[in-house]
């Protein structure tokens, strides 16, 4: 007995066979005393209103809820699992979310212009686009890039030593990754080996070679197939989650009161912010 309640033997042989299950003997003296320290340590809580906390009393039902959800987990499965079939089926009902956008692979020739160059620097550097246009035209016309001559006179470092070649760009990356009107002129290059006129932007003249265009290609189901296989598994949790709402609730009244409800304040990411850190003292 602690206190007047009753320490069960069969919740002594119950924890007993609990602690047994990986095959080594349980100290009985010692779970007796656990168990002795468990209910004291209730009855303190009891008697000094622990449990009458908020974040006590919700930690129960959080318990409570779970464990019964558990308990009643086969009855709420009735998932039909998500599998290849399935996985498949999302796939050929929404192949429109799996399209690779159209691409291009251009190489570009950087020939940097100052900011602040006058109308005849901007002229001779125009005319020095002009005649390197014509020796790419020579030099590179056997070639998919614009080999070393980029290497030699182009000012983008980063494409420089490999033809000026950009790589696979969508037409939102050409966007982001070339002024305006690069962009423009690259992606209006009609067939593979195609040469640009020189293209004036806010920093210098470029010249383009398309290397390749590609349309819009449906990705394979084998590369998708872990997206849709999650995307299935957070479909698997959500209909359980919406079973057990419903179950749990059956037969309850269940009623909102939205006068209340639409005075409750969301506390918002700056009202959650800690506040700055005490001074430090001088020792």
């Amino acid at each position: 007995m602690v206190g007047g309640r009753p320490v069960l033997a069969s919740a002594l042989e119950s924890e007993l066979k609990r602690r047994s299950g990986g095959g080594l003997a349980a100290d009985k003296d010692r779970v007796l005393s656990e168990l002795i320290d468990l209910e004291a340590a209730y009855a303190k809580a009891m008697a000094s209103g622990f449990l009458d906390s908020p974040e006590i009393q919700r930690a129960i039902r959080v318990l409570v809820a779970e464990r019964m959800k558990e308990s009643h987990a086969g009855e709420l499965q009735a998932d039909p699992g998500i599998g290849e079939e399935r996985a498949r089926a999302l796939y050929l009902a929404n192949t429109n979310r799996f399209v690779r956008p159209a691409a291009w692979n251009v190489a570009v020739i950087h020939v940097e212009v100052p900011r602040k160059a006058t109308p005849d620097r901007k002229a001779a550097f125009m005319e020095r686009a002009r005649a390197l246009r014509a020796r790419v035209a020579r030099e590179c016309a056997t070639m998919s890039h614009f080999g070393p001559v980029a290497a030699e006179v182009s000012a983008d470092q980063s494409t420089r030593y490999r033809g000026g070649e950009l790589g696979w760009q969508t037409m939102e990356q050409m966007k982001s990754r070339l002024d305006p009107e690069v962009a423009t002129a690259a992606l209006q290059l009609s067939a593979a080996g195609v040469l640009s006129e020189p293209v004036v932007a806010s920093d210098g003249i470029y010249l383009l070679k398309l290397m390749g265009r590609r349309g819009p290609q449906l990705r394979p189901f084998d590369e998708v197939r872990a997206e849709l296989d999650h995307e299935l598994a957070l479909r698997a949790r959500g209909e359980r989650e919406a079973r057990w709402s419903r179950w749990v609730r059956d037969g309850l009244s269940v009623a909102v009161l939205h006068e209340r409800l639409a005075k409750v304040e969301v506390p918002t990411t700056e009202t959650n912010r800690p506040g700055p850190p005490a001074p430090m003292r001088s020792p």
